[in-house]
C-alpha cells in the first residue's frame, strides 16, 4: 500500500520494467520454457504460460501476460519490492550492473 500523499505505481510502467529485466538478465531453465532471474530477494520470470511474474519473499506480487495485459490470474501488490525493481531496471537501461 502507498503512504498518504504517494501515488500508486502504474501497472504498465511496472510491466515494462519487469519485461526489460527478464529479457536482459533472464536465463532459460534447461529443458523448460521458463526464463528466470533473481536478485536481492526478488525473482523475475517469464513462465511457461508466457507471463511475466515477480516473486518477493516467495510470494507472487506481480503477474501479467507477455502483451502487457492482465493475465488470467493477475497479481499486482504494490510494496517495497517496487523500489528494487526500479533500481534493477535502471541498471539494465544503463547497460550494466552497478
Amino acid at each position: 500500500m502507498s503512504r498518504p500523499g504517494e501515488t500508486q505505481p502504474d501497472f504498465g510502467d511496472v510491466f515494462e520494467a519487469v519485461k526489460r529485466v527478464v529479457e536482459a538478465r533472464g536465463v532459460r531453465v534447461a529443458g523448460e520454457p521458463l526464463v528466470t532471474y533473481e536478485e536481492g530477494g526478488i525473482e523475475f520470470s517469464r513462465t511457461a504460460l508466457n507471463e511475466y511474474e515477480v516473486r518477493h519473499r516467495g510470494r507472487v506480487v506481480f503477474r501479467a501476460q507477455h502483451t502487457g495485459a492482465l493475465s488470467n490470474a493477475p497479481a499486482f501488490e504494490p510494496g517495497d519490492w517496487l523500489e528494487e525493481v526500479s533500481r534493477i531496471d535502471a541498471e539494465v537501461r544503463k547497460g550494466g550492473k552497478e
